[in-house]
């Protein structure tokens, strides 16, 4: 557990603003009340034993590229319900973040393996 919390805690520590205190402060706590299962030892464990498998690998690459996708298609359906012009841009950008990452999982699952995925599923 404090392996991953001292690493988000790392990384967002070099913004050095007062909201990334703030937020530092608020995850410290969350994490002490509710360890998340991913930060125990036998989740680690458990990954590790699936991750040996090539098509628990790919199924799971692809899994993610589908939820990403989804989250992408519904924020864009908020946003195009909005009216707040600033909640707008902000929900833009997420909608941007959410298919970012849909494509990387893919590009990611194309890399590992090159013959898996359907040319329509590479975006080329």
């Amino acid at each position: 557990m404090d392996y991953v919390a001292r690493f988000v805690e790392t990384a967002l520590d070099e913004q050095g603003d007062i909201a990334t205190r703030d937020y530092l402060r608020l995850f410290g706590d969350a994490v002490a009340r509710h360890v998340p299962p991913y930060f125990l030892a036998d989740y680690g464990n458990s990954f590790r034993s699936h991750i040996e498998n090539p098509v628990w690998v790919l199924q799971s690459l692809v899994s993610n590229a589908i939820k990403e996708g989804e989250g992408s298609r519904d924020l864009a359906k908020i946003a195009n319900a909005c009216t707040s012009a600033g909640l707008v841009d902000d929900l833009s950008q997420h909608v941007e973040d959410e298919a970012g990452h849909c494509r990387m999982y893919l590009r990611l699952a194309d890399l590992v393996f090159p013959d898996a995925l359907p040319d329509s599923a590479r975006g080329r």
